[in-house]
C-alpha cells in the first residue's frame, strides 16, 4: 500500500508548479480540467493570487468534451480570454490534468493553430497532473526558454562584474514574501551582480504591468550571465538547458550567508577565487532534514557541526549530486519513511509541520513550513532563509 498515504502530505503537483513558475511572467497558463480546478492552482497553492492578477485559465472540462474530444471549444475559449485581457498576453502556455492525457489530445497541434489565429508564441508544458511541483515547474521554465531561444542574448558584458541567474525561486519553496530581496542583497554583499531570476519579483510586485515585462525582458538576457544558480529542484532542468543550448555553467545549492558560506565558496571557485574552509567542532547532535533536495543539502552543509545528518527528498527530483559527504535517501511512500523512522529514534527532526505526525512525542521538532507541503496552513511561519542570522536561529534550536 505504498500509494497510500495515512498522515504524509501530498506535495503541489506538476500542474501547480508550472502554474507558479509561470505567473509573473505576463503571459497566459492554460489547464486543460474541469471546471472549478482553478482554486487548487490559484488558492492552496499560490499565494500571489490573494493580492495580484491572475492570467491562470481552466478550460472546464466536462466529461463529454474529454471523450470525444470537443477541441474547437477549447480553441475558441482560448482565443476569446485571449482577445478580451487587458494586456496582450506576451505568450500562452497550454499544460493538461490527467483525463486530456490519457485520451490524448494533441495540445501541440492546439498551440501551432492558436500561434496561427492570435500571432502570439504558444507552447505546450508536457503535464499529466500525476507528477509534482519540482518536474511540473522545471519543464515550465524549459518550454518557455526552448520557445524563445532564439531571442535570448548571449553578449557578456565586460565591466568586470560577475552575474548569477537565480533558478527555482518561487513561493511553493520560498513562501517568505522576503525572500527574493533578502537574497540578492546576500549576493550583492557577497560581490555577485544579479542577471535573471526564475522567475518571481520582489514582494509578489506583479501588478504592476512594468514589472511583468521587466521579469519577462531580464529572462530573454538569461544567456549574459557567469553562472546559474539553482536555489532549489525545479531549476535544474532550466540550468541543464542554458549548459547545454549556450555553455553556461550551474552549481546548485543554497546560500545562507555572504561570507564563509558553503554555496558563496563554490561560486567564488567558479570566479577562481580559493576561499579557506572554516573550521568546525563537531557535536553529538543527529539531524533529520526532509526537503525539497537543493535546500536540504544545502542546510545539512551549513549545519554540518552535528555528527550525522540525513536529508530525505520526498518529491520527484533528479538532483543527487555525486561526491556529497551528507547521506541523501530518496523516500516518496509514506511507508517506507515510517520504516525509516522507527530504525532511526534519536533524530532531531526538521521538516514542515506536517510531517511531525510520523514522529513519537520524544522526538524534538524544528518548524520549516513549506507552502508546497502544507499549503498555507503556517504561512506565518515561512522562512526568510537569506535573512542574515534566520537560518543559524532555525538549525540551533
Amino acid at each position: 500500500m505504498k500509494e497510500t498515504y495515512r498522515a504524509m502530505p501530498v506535495l503541489s503537483g506538476d500542474v501547480s508548479g508550472i502554474a507558479g513558475a509561470l505567473y509573473e511572467l505576463g503571459g497566459m497558463v492554460v489547464i486543460d480540467d474541469p471546471s472549478g480546478c482553478n482554486s487548487t492552482f490559484n488558492t492552496h497553492d499560490e499565494l500571489r493570487w490573494y493580492h495580484e492578477r491572475s492570467d491562470i485559465f481552466i478550460s472546464g472540462l466536462n466529461m463529454r468534451d474529454a471523450i470525444i474530444g470537443n477541441d474547437k471549444k477549447l480553441l475558441d475559449d482560448i482565443i476569446s480570454a485571449a482577445d478580451n485581457m487587458t494586456d496582450k498576453p506576451k505568450f500562452i502556455a497550454l499544460c493538461n490534468s490527467p483525463v486530456p492525457y490519457l485520451t490524448g489530445r494533441d495540445y501541440e497541434g492546439i498551440a501551432r493553430l492558436l500561434e496561427r489565429k492570435l500571432d502570439i508564441p504558444v507552447f505546450y508544458v508536457p503535464s499529466n497532473g500525476c507528477h509534482d511541483y519540482i518536474r511540473g515547474a522545471g519543464m515550465a521554465w524549459t518550454e518557455f526558454l526552448k520557445k524563445f531561444s532564439s531571442s535570448i542574448s548571449v553578449k557578456k558584458k565586460n565591466d568586470g562584474k560577475f552575474r548569477l541567474n537565480i533558478a527555482g525561486m518561487m513561493p511553493l519553496d520560498y513562501g517568505n514574501k522576503s525572500s527574493l530581496h533578502s537574497l540578492k542583497e546576500l549576493l550583492q554583499a557577497a560581490g555577485f551582480e544579479i542577471n535573471a531570476v526564475f522567475a518571481m519579483n520582489e514582494d509578489y510586485k506583479y501588478e504592476k504591468t512594468e514589472n511583468r515585462q521587466r521579469l519577462f525582458d531580464d529572462l530573454l538576457k538569461c544567456g549574459q550571465a557567469d553562472l546559474t544558480l539553482v536555489i532549489s529542484s525545479s531549476g535544474i532542468m532550466p540550468a541543464e538547458y542554458l549548459r547545454r543550448r549556450f555553455g553556461l555553467p550551474y552549481i546548485a545549492g543554497v546560500p545562507f550567508e555572504s561570507e564563509n558560506d558553503p554555496v558563496i565558496r563554490k561560486i567564488k571557485a567558479v570566479m577562481e577565487t580559493n576561499v579557506k574552509d572554516r573550521e568546525i567542532r563537531k557535536s553529538d547532535r543527529k539531524l533529520l532534514i526532509i526537503s525539497e533536495p537543493v535546500l536540504g543539502l544545502s542546510l545539512a552543509e551549513y549545519a554540518k557541526n552535528s555528527s550525522e545528518i540525513t536529508v530525505i527528498d520526498p518529491t520527484e527530483s533528479d538532483y543527487y549530486p555525486a561526491g556529497r559527504s551528507i547521506k541523501l535517501l530518496k523516500i516518496r511512500d509514506e511507508e517506507t519513511l515510517e520504516g525509516f523512522i522507527s530504525e532511526n529514534r534519536d533524530f532531531d527532526v526538521i521538516s514542515d509541520p506536517e510531517y511531525f505526525y510520523l514522529f513519537s512525542d520524544k522526538v524534538k521538532k524544528i518548524s520549516m513550513p513549506t507552502l508546497s507541503v502544507s499549503g498555507r496552513i503556517f504561512k506565518n511561519g515561512f522562512i526568510d532563509y537569506f535573512k542574515p542570522g534566520n537560518v543559524r536561529k532555525l538549525l540551533c534550536q
